[in-house]
């Protein structure tokens, strides 16, 4: 994983993960939660994860990747992690679905309790796994996106922070407009 120095290293080692699925779609949206608080959205249009791969995924310092790929962005298994924890305050939540997979996969990593609490290794309060019918997906985003592709994933980082992401509106300036942005 590169250095998380800026926001947009964090935002960088999701795409990246998204182009060494394979994806030729990459969506970065923002969306207003509650009390002027944002979420940031990262959909691709990858290979998405079958259960055991979004496991390993997930499981810091776990990769799948062959190491010295020269076609891989990263491959040490500690980037999205460490980008989630950079970013946001609240969650991170991983929809994905592979082409051969019947249901979502879904993972979610309770970054507020990891933050106040970061001793804490009690995996099953900090990481928890589940699958569901896409029709059970509440949040519109993701159902959405999931619907309209074969195989992909959607990340969601719940309380984007303000003191290294600024406001909504700042964040989606910088992302877009700042030469080391995403546009």
């Amino acid at each position: 994983a590169r250095s998380i120095a800026n926001p947009h290293a964090a935002v960088a080692e999701f795409t990246d993960n998204s182009m060494d699925a394979h994806a030729t779609k990459i969506k970065i949206t923002s969306s207003v939660a509650q009390s002027n608080r944002f979420d940031l959205y990262i959909s691709d249009n990858g290979r998405g994860m079958d259960y055991q791969r979004l496991l390993a995924a997930v499981k810091m310092g776990s990769s799948q990747k062959k190491e010295n790929s020269d076609e891989l962005f990263g491959c040490k298994g500690v980037g999205m992690n460490i980008s989630a924890t950079y970013l946001a305050n609240d969650s991170f939540e991983i929809y994905t679905k592979s082409k051969d997979c019947q249901s979502i996969n879904v993972a979610s990593i309770n970054l507020k309790k990891m933050k106040t609490n970061p001793l804490c290794n009690d995996w099953d309060s900090l990481y928890q796994f589940w699958q569901m019918p896409l029709a059970e997906i509440e949040d519109t985003i993701v159902s959405n996106f999931l619907e309209s592709v074969k195989s992909g994933t959607v990340l969601i980082l719940k309380n984007m922070d303000k003191k290294r992401c600024g406001t909504k509106d700042k964040f989606d300036k910088i992302m877009t407009t700042d030469p080391r942005g995403l546009s």
